[in-house]
């Protein structure tokens, strides 16, 4: 969830009339009626009137920069984009601009690019705290927790009382392997916004990873209460019951995780489990097939997750199906570093096959 998806604008719907002033310095009559016709909710009037000001005042970066905000609002990407591109032609010390071009690259799934745009922007100017907070986001994205944890920090220095970086820095923290310091950021961000319910369930996953599966289990029912269907909540409640010896209460909860997203493997795998110590064979099968079959369509699809076939691999074992196991196997012998704990993680289950 982005702070703020464009940081500096940018729509007229949310833009303050001081911005918006902000936004015209330098530029004609014309723009100034395009910003009236934006704080009217007439924004299509507002693209055509700046439209016409491009072809008239190609060289005007005021201008660009609102139509590209305006485009970047409505996911126009690609339009965004050329004027952000122009701008920073134009003026290669714009960190607006640098910024929201990042944050089209994130829309389009190009986070190494979006990276290097916030970078820019932060180059430009330190003090862009939107530009800290959506390199974070971004680092999150690429799976770069301690980058993620510097960029939020960063942001929290220029907004100490905004609980939606101190919810970020939280959860970063939490992915980096720092959840003792995660959870006062967690829980200061919930006070101050008890219904944000995205933060209210990385803190009950932050309390199950200290072992604290009652707090735990609090957050996800809290969840629960109002998204009956959370897939995460449910799964979560799932560890907690599980973590506190009630075996059947937790089941309920993993199945009810499927219910809401049938292709979570985790839940299918957790209740087999279960299942299979409760003595309930027959059960627990149904529940590593259908595992099992998410695997395989998802490998037929493309899928290339050394990680994802050594699991695999395991739950067939489980199932008996040794041969297809020993195929997924290989796989990952000829794909991994002979060096790589995939590899040697691998390598010994083979053996055990191979004996």
């Amino acid at each position: 969830m982005m702070k703020k998806l464009f940081p500096i604008l940018i729509v007229a719907l949310t833009l303050p009339t001081s911005l918006l002033a902000e936004q015209a310095v330098n530029s004609t009559g014309s723009t100034q009626s395009a910003l009236e016709l934006l704080k009217k909710g007439q924004t299509q009037e507002a693209v055509s009137d700046l439209e016409k000001m491009i072809h008239q005042y190609p060289n005007n970066t005021e201008v660009r920069s609102l139509l590209a905000n305006i485009y970047l609002s409505q996911n126009e990407s690609e339009k965004a984009e050329k004027h952000y591109l122009e701008v920073i032609r134009m003026n290669p010390k714009n960190a607006e601009a640098h910024n929201n071009l990042g944050l089209v690259y994130l829309k389009k799934g190009k986070v190494d690019k979006a990276m290097a745009s916030f970078r820019a922007a932060i180059e430009k100017n330190p003090k862009l705290s939107e530009a800290h907070y959506n390199l974070g986001e971004a680092a999150l994205l690429a799976g770069q927790f301690q980058i993620a944890v510097d960029c939020f920090k960063k942001a929290l220095e220029f907004n100490p009382k905004d609980s939606s970086v101190e919810a970020k820095l939280g959860t970063a923290l939490a992915k980096s392997g720092a959840v003792q310091d995660a959870i006062p950021h967690l829980e200061k961000a919930i006070k101050n916004h008890s219904d944000d319910f995205q933060n209210i369930g990385d803190l009950g996953f932050a309390y199950l990873s200290q072992n604290k599966p009652e707090k735990a289990s609090e957050q996800f029912q809290i969840v629960i209460k109002t998204y009956p269907k959370s897939t995460m909540a449910h799964y979560g409640l799932g560890l907690s019951l599980k973590a506190l010896k009630k075996s059947d209460e937790a089941i309920v909860e993993f199945k009810k995780a499927n219910e809401s997203s049938p292709n979570f493997i985790d839940a299918y795998l957790e209740s087999g489990a279960l299942l299979s110590m409760a003595g309930k064979p027959e059960e627990a099968k149904l529940d590593f097939e259908k595992a099992a079959q998410i695997y395989r369509d998802l490998f037929k699809k493309g899928a290339r997750s050394s990680v994802g076939r050594l699991r695999f691999s395991e739950v067939l074992i489980q199932l008996g199906k040794l041969e297809e196991a020993k195929g997924n196997l290989q796989k990952i012998l000829k794909a991994e570093n002979a060096q790589s704990s995939l590899y040697m993680e691998a390598q010994s289950l083979m053996k055990g096959l191979t004996k």
